[in-house]
């Protein structure tokens, strides 16, 4: 996955040597396995994760490092999430955008840093909700038929939605939660490589990401991908 190559990446150029890992929105653990592989030097990885079916497949992969002492896998949601301990990295990647308050995401993720919370997401210069209608045509855990999505008074009955947020909003809620956290605006640089070789292998996703003109699109938006760094004072 390229954005766990780009994330090893800047741990690896901030870490003072190993680190404690706090993965935010980790399904399977698929970045502990381009970490592994990528020899980042982790004291231990705890992954957060909201599906229970994903936890438990989790728990079953790295059964081997969770009984050695080196992973641990927890259920839970970051919006309600209140970490017994601190990390020298929370990372969330691909998952901010999802969370209904960018608030309570970001006091959470501060929170359990010690040392810096690294997000990939969308960041813009306006501040956006996309909503997605969700049916029994394209999600199995929806009960609408695709008839039905939308009630007598246009409104929408079963959907998700992706939230795009402003840099000035990210930097004001970043100040409002911590005074003196320290932010950085990275480039994304994902390393595409991935997406080739799913083309390659004809594999099919709902609003598979595409290249245009080296932009990443899903669906008929453009995708804003950006790093956001912040530095806490609880070092």
């Amino acid at each position: 996955m390229g954005c766990a190559l780009r994330a090893a990446e800047l741990i690896r150029a901030l870490a003072v040597g190993s680190a404690s890992v706090l993965d935010v929105g980790c399904a399977t653990g698929h970045f502990l396995r381009t970490f592994t592989r990528e020899r980042l030097p982790l004291s231990k990885y705890v992954g957060l994760e909201i599906d229970p079916g994903m936890v438990a497949a989790a728990r079953d992969v790295w059964a081997g490092e969770i009984t050695a002492g080196g992973a641990e896998f927890i259920n839970g949601d970051l919006e309600t999430f209140e970490s017994a301990r601190k990390y020298d990295f929370v990372i969330c990647v691909n998952a901010f955008m999802y969370f209904a308050s960018a608030k309570m995401a970001l006091k959470n993720l501060m929170a359990a840093a010690r040392g810096r919370v690294l997000v990939r997401s969308y960041f813009a210069d306006a501040n956006y909700r996309i909503v997605r209608a969700q049916t029994t045509l394209n999600h199995d855990k929806s009960a609408v038929e695709e008839i039905d999505v939308f009630d007598e008074s246009g409104d929408m009955l079963c959907y998700d939605f992706w939230n795009i947020y402003s840099q000035t909003y990210i930097e004001a809620v970043v100040a409002k939660i911590d005074g003196s956290a320290k932010i950085e605006w990275l480039d994304d640089k994902n390393v595409l490589s991935s997406m080739a070789k799913e083309r390659e292998l004809s594999v099919k996703k709902r609003g598979a990401t595409e290249l245009l003109d080296g932009h990443e699109v899903s669906y008929p938006f453009i995708l804003p991908w950006k790093y956001l760094s912040i530095s806490v004072s609880d070092a």
